[in-house]
């Protein structure tokens, strides 16, 4: 039998249980990464973990270029559909240099187009996290690629507001 001391036990612990989850889910909706740069906090709108495997013949690039491609949250090369005016975070955990071009080839050891405001011997970002801020003067589609293998990445594509 249920006594009224053990009622409040598991009504507390319930109500503690309840308030942890929304905490934890506004923690998730509001999440704040610092980068520098950047006044030091930015609203990440989404995060892309990227490995890199094999392709399949699923690939929309088998058979062209690398063996190999970039995964994007376990996903081969998936086209990305992004939201103008905000920014993406890409952690990149290969040794694989990540860029984004207008080129959908990539490889050639370069940055290609897209890349204007960087070094001129920036080649890529190995094993890092590198955030991408879709502003309103990039083109409605462009390309994740890898500046060392051709068809290794996939193709963005920039959602208005």
């Amino acid at each position: 039998m249920i006594t009224m001391h053990n009622q409040r036990i598991i009504t507390v612990t319930l109500l503690v249980i309840a308030i942890l989850v929304i905490v934890l889910f506004i923690i998730h909706c509001i999440r704040v990464k610092g980068t520098p740069g950047n006044g030091g906090r930015v609203f990440v709108h989404g995060t892309y973990k990227l490995t890199w495997g094999k392709k399949t013949s699923q690939n929309p690039n088998y058979g062209a270029g690398a063996d190999n491609c970039f995964y994007l949250n376990g996903v081969e090369a998936p086209t990305l559909m992004l939201k103008r005016g905000v920014y993406y975070e890409f952690s990149n955990e290969t040794d694989e240099p990540i860029y984004f071009s207008s080129d959908p080839a990539g490889g050639y050891g370069g940055p290609g187009g897209l890349a204007r405001n960087q070094k001129k011997e920036f080649t890529g970002l190995k094993r890092g996290t590198l955030f991408l801020r879709t502003t309103d003067d990039l083109p409605s589609s462009f390309y994740y690629q890898s500046s060392d293998r051709a068809y290794a990445g996939g193709e963005v594509k920039l959602l208005d507001h």
